[in-house]
């Protein structure tokens, strides 16, 4: 159920509403991200608007350990 104060968010609430939730669920910060998204109805569009620089820092390194970006083509890679 979406409640009505947090319907609009400020990005300092939305901070730290996902930190929160990263410590107390123990969530990578892309699942905490997701699961504030989907219970308080804000759209994933506006998330970037919401997150400071440390928090898209934090987002690479996931999205880097799970593969989910592109390697740029001066990236060393692992002889395989």
């Amino acid at each position: 159920m979406m409640q009505p104060e947090l319907s609009i968010m400020s990005q300092d609430k939305f901070i730290s509403t996902i930190e929160r939730i990263v410590i107390e669920k123990n969530m990578s910060y892309l699942d905490a991200i997701m699961h504030v998204c989907e219970s308080v109805g804000i759209e994933v569009e506006m998330v970037p608007r919401l997150i400071t620089p440390r928090i898209k820092k934090i987002l690479t390194s996931e999205a880097n350990e799970l593969n989910l970006l592109k390697r740029r083509a001066n990236e060393p890679r692992l002889p395989i």
